[in-house]
């Protein structure tokens, strides 16, 4: 919009959905849940490319407890995950990556903190995406689990 406004071309704000939001609901991630995360954080993982330093001091991201959703961040992933780890993030925190949330092509990699980079590199999981990091990565699984139960359950009561 800045860019646009100071080049003199008309333009219109179309409120919308913001992307960590649409991934995680896309995904069925509960970014807070109670008993599992009560709070959110949104980051950027790629700031300016003129700053000499980020100004994201990730070590404190690691030991909130939050739910964190990292926006742009594949190609620091491996320095994010590692620097909040450092923090006190434990490496075994499930994390995600989701990528072209919401479109048709909308793929996602589950896996910890501590292996995320590398297998999701491998896997060849790229930008755009969105990086999901806590425990509310695991409600999805859990979500399915309860929906067989359930199944399961409606199965055996019509027989």
């Amino acid at each position: 919009a800045e860019a646009l406004a100071a080049a003199g071309i008309e333009f219109e704000v179309v409120p919308g959905v913001t992307a960590g939001l649409a991934a995680a609901a896309a995904t069925l991630t509960p970014l807070t849940q109670r008993g599992v995360a009560s709070a959110v954080v949104f980051l950027t993982g790629h700031e300016d490319p003129s700053k000499e330093e980020s100004s994201i001091r990730w070590e404190d991201y690691g030991r909130l407890g939050a739910t964190l959703c990292v926006y742009m961040g594949m190609k620091n992933l491996e320095t994010i995950l590692r620097r909040l780890q450092a923090g006190g993030l434990p490496a075994e925190t499930p994390a995600a990556v989701i990528q072209n949330a919401t479109t048709p092509r909308q793929t996602q990699f589950v896996s910890t903190a501590g292996n995320l980079a590398l297998e999701s590199e491998r896997a060849g999981f790229g930008a755009p995406a969105i990086v999901v990091i806590g425990e509310a990565v695991r409600t999805p699984s859990r979500l399915a689990s309860l929906a067989a139960q359930a199944v399961e359950r409606d199965l055996a009561a019509l027989t």
